[in-house]
């Protein structure tokens, strides 16, 4: 019976060198194998030993801070996934060899990685104290619809997973789909090579800012999908709220309660807008409000969160922020492939200009997201000022509600949060709003000083 060999079209991928040895293609995928899973491994042992650290310390000392050991969490979940991305990217023969079970080995790996962490996530926040609830009282029928409303662990992660990738392929599509039409249309116009490639270019970019704007558009269609929220219902609120945006000359949007204590995993906030002001339909604009907030916050404390949130629509900060993603990503891709041709002219090795590859575009990725949580503290700020100056927020209820959610949602001791430290930004505030009565009454001031 004749035997079948399978046979690679490509000479330098029948066998890969290492050294003075070389590696069949099997081999090699076999200890990419073994790479991709050494993070798992580790991962797990390090979520076995860090749960029995945190059962020792509730025993220790039941009201420790657990803010520090989930930015331990998510730390090392962050590295393990940068492991896999760089073990995928510098793979670049296995993946040609076998394109689709290299997907399957680093898909496979980050989802473990993800349900490792979330489920050690979900350990601390049950060690967490909680306030005695009277039976029958609104408090206890409040969080009986947030148990209801929240999803488990697992089946969250999935529906979050599934409409991160909606998204991903919506912005890649919209800046596939616009280079193709520009690619077709200087093809039609018989233009030259230099004028394609200044076409295509134009194409990539306006894709770019095409893809994010739908993105962004569709951000409370999409904070529908992956939370688990439902309609608001309380009259007396949505007055509160009507009023709030009436005092911004603002069309009220959509409101949202999320059946949760907290917003999400990496968000420290109880309140958000999402959506363009002018948006319809699917695009328009919607404001989510956790039902914890709703608990634990005073009128005069939520309506001055919901003026917080009205002030980012009313300074444009969506737009501004869609604008600086735009910039960042076009700024970095061209910054990335210069450093990638200049290892390829410098470095002309395979191996080399393969790993300088993905490293240079880890870097971005991150500095991006970095810029991005800068600017995002810098309009928190923002949105405080104008809410206490040209909205009429009280300064009281608004830093009494800051410190609530904080203590609600646990300090947020992330450097790459986009919200500022909760004290740093009511010292920030009150520094702005001292020096203020300072130059409108410098006479009174001097008194204090003197005083």
């Amino acid at each position: 019976m004749p035997s079948f060999q399978l046979k690679f079209p490509r000479p330098h991928t029948d066998r890969f060198l290492m050294g003075d040895e070389t590696f069949s293609p099997e081999q090699a995928m076999q200890g990419l194998a073994v790479l991709s899973a050494i993070p798992v491994v580790l991962l797990a042992l390090w979520a076995d030993y860090f749960g029995h650290f945190i059962e020792s310390q509730v025993k220790a000392n039941p009201s420790f801070d657990r803010a520090p050991e989930l930015v331990r969490v998510r730390s090392a979940g962050i590295c393990a996934m940068v492991f896999q991305f760089v073990v995928f990217m510098t793979s670049i023969d296995v993946r040609r060899s076998y394109p689709t079970l290299t997907t399957l080995l680093f898909v496979g790996a980050i989802v473990v990685q993800a349900w490792i962490q979330a489920s050690l996530d979900k350990k601390i926040r049950a060690t967490m104290p909680t306030t005695a609830l009277t039976p029958g009282s609104q408090n206890e029928i409040d969080q009986q619809a947030i148990l209801k409303g929240q999803q488990k662990p697992l089946d969250s992660l999935a529906r979050t997973l599934f409409w991160c990738a909606v998204g991903g392929a919506l912005y890649v599509s919209t800046v596939l789909g616009t280079v193709a039409v520009f690619t077709l249309a200087a093809r039609m116009l018989h233009a030259s090579s230099g004028v394609t490639t200044f076409v295509v270019i134009l194409g990539a970019i306006l894709g770019v800012l095409g893809g994010l704007g739908i993105n962004f558009a569709l951000g409370s269609f999409h904070l529908r999908q992956m939370l688990p929220t439902k309609a608001l219902e309380n009259a007396e609120l949505s007055a509160v709220f009507d009023e709030s945006f009436k005092r911004a000359d603002l069309r009220s949007p959509s409101y949202w309660v999320i059946e949760n204590d907290r917003v999400g995993q990496f968000n420290s906030s109880s309140a958000m807008v999402a959506g363009f002001k002018s948006g319809r339909g699917w695009f328009k604009p919607g404001l989510f409000v956790s039902r914890g907030a709703i608990r634990v916050l005073s009128r005069g404390e939520l309506q001055a969160v919901v003026l917080h949130e009205v002030s980012h629509i009313k300074l444009g900060h969506l737009k501004k922020r869609m604008m600086f993603s735009f910039g960042l990503i076009v700024g970095t891709t061209f910054v990335a492939t210069f450093f990638v041709l200049l290892a390829h002219f410098a470095f002309p090795s395979v191996t080399m200009t393969g790993i300088f590859g993905p490293v240079t575009a880890l870097v971005s990725f991150f500095m991006t997201f970095r810029m991005l949580a800068q600017q995002s503290q810098v309009h928190e700020l923002e949105a405080d000022i104008y809410a206490i100056e040209k909205l009429g927020a009280n300064l009281f209820d608004l830093t009494n509600a800051l410190r609530k959610l904080s203590h609600a949602n646990e300090p947020d001791t992330n450097p790459w949060s986009s919200h500022p430290p909760t004290e740093s930004r009511i010292g920030a505030l009150k520094v702005y709003f001292d020096r203020k009565a300072a130059l409108e009454n410098p006479v009174d001031s001097s008194r204090d000083r003197a005083a």
